[in-house]
């Protein structure tokens, strides 16, 4: 990708914007570097595109505007490069990109800039007026990026934690979740677009290999020259989003009661008293929370709460149960429509291993049933952006399960020792939680 190449010598591409990304005019040490390293290299120039929507923006970072396109076209071929080496275009929505209409408008763009590319070349290499060539190549890729959503669309979520965890939500809030966008969502939005695409590309290929400028013996020799379009992308968040699961165990709780500001000084006998009060409180208060400490924090594998704002909602595993029924007698007199044996929730908290009650927060606010040390917490869809930027620290041991049994493959020691592990799941199979 060398869109981005920043300089010092003059901007092309409007320096007074703050949204501008880099120089189109890369230097020339720059372009003859790689013409050295690799002289048949194959160039994919990165455009800027719209990414508001997304989780992680990359636009202030990668891509350049569409006034870029023509003064670097022209400085590849200066430094040597050959007009078949400019290849195509690719862009980027940004991680976790949650916007339909963002993708449409970047494929748009993305034409857009191919075919900028292709008159370019054209103007160059065309002769006068920019009459097309037969040796006049033309961009043949495209590169849609990643920044989907791991989420499919398709059931994914079936006999998952997540779907438990959701469940949990729509059960304790009078307001329905908002709808996630979709992998699927995407697709039936962009299908008819990248149709389109390949279509025109197609047409445009059968039309090069019979038109009377093209001195071509036969259509083989002009698709070579002109092949058909190829699309591509990077779904990289959403093929491995689902593939992971975090079992960590809670090591510490309290139960904090929100106290009401006082303005007046309290003497240290006043701070005494009332520390004492609230651990005498009732555990229902309405104004208690329930904070659970577990040993993975914001600088480990939940860093993305620091990074981008995410928010990691647990589902709860308990080891063992509470053999009081007195919850379910007084749930059903309150709520005679919901089944029995359904666990009273409670505002509750989760907070990383470090200390800093401010900053180390893994979940700020969720509803929990009541649970104790030893109990786990399970957090569903920890594939992406997790293990892969956490610090050596506070990287979990791994565990791989194969099935929908839950057969647990050990990671150290002999691997074809096998054991059976998990919670039961609503349809009667065994789901493993490593």
């Amino acid at each position: 990708d060398n869109s981005n190449n920043n300089s010092n010598s003059n901007n092309n591409g409007g320096g007074d914007n703050d949204n501008d990304c880099g120089d189109a005019d890369a230097t020339d040490i720059d372009r003859v570097r790689i013409v050295t390293v690799m002289p048949r290299i194959r160039i994919v120039l990165r455009i800027w595109v719209p990414d508001g929507h997304s989780q992680v923006p990359l636009g202030e970072k990668f891509g350049m505007r569409s006034d870029h396109i023509d003064p670097l076209v022209k400085a590849c071929l200066e430094a040597g490069f050959e007009p078949d080496d400019i290849i195509g275009v690719s862009f980027h929505c940004g991680s976790g990109c949650e916007s339909v209409e963002t993708y449409l408008e970047a494929l748009t763009m993305g034409r857009a800039a191919l075919e900028a590319i292709d008159r370019t070349l054209q103007k160059l290499l065309g002769g006068a007026g920019g009459s097309s060539s037969p040796k006049t190549p033309r961009c043949w890729l495209l590169d849609m990026g990643g920044g989907f959503p791991g989420l499919d669309g398709l059931d994914g979520d079936e006999g998952r934690f997540a779907a438990a965890a959701t469940a949990i939500r729509e059960r304790s809030t009078a307001e329905k979740p908002a709808a996630q966008t979709t992998v699927a969502d995407i697709a039936v939005a962009v299908r008819p677009v990248l149709q389109s695409f390949v279509d025109s590309s197609n047409n445009h290929s059968r039309n090069h290999s019979h038109s009377n400028n093209c001195n071509c013996n036969d259509g083989e020799a002009a698709t070579q020259q002109n092949p058909p379009l190829t699309l591509i992308a990077e779904p990289g968040r959403y093929f491995v989003e689902g593939a992971f699961a975090l079992a960590s165990r809670i090591y510490q709780k309290q139960i904090v009661v929100q106290q009401p500001i006082d303005t007046k000084t309290n003497t240290d006998a006043d701070n005494d008293n009332n520390n004492n009060n609230n651990n005498n409180r009732d555990n229902d208060n309405n104004d208690s929370i329930r904070v659970y400490r577990i040993p993975h924090g914001v600088q480990g594998v939940f860093k993305d709460v620091l990074l981008c704002g995410e928010s990691f909602v647990p589902q709860p595993l308990q080891t063992e149960r509470n053999n009081n029924n007195d919850d379910d007698e007084e749930q059903q007199q309150t709520h005679p429509q919901q089944p029995p044996h359904t666990p009273k929730l409670y505002p509750s908290k989760v907070l990383g291993p470090s200390g800093d009650d401010a900053e180390d927060v893994v979940c700020d606010s969720c509803l929990l049933p009541e649970l104790l040390v030893g109990d786990w917490l399970v957090f569903d869809r920890m594939g992406a952006y997790t293990l892969s930027i956490a610090s050596r620290a506070g990287r979990p041991v791994m565990r791989y399960v194969l099935g929908g049994g839950g057969v647990l493959l050990e990671e150290e020691g002999d691997r074809e020792k096998t054991k059976r592990g998990g919670t039961k799941q609503p349809n009667g199979s065994s789901k493993a939680f490593w």
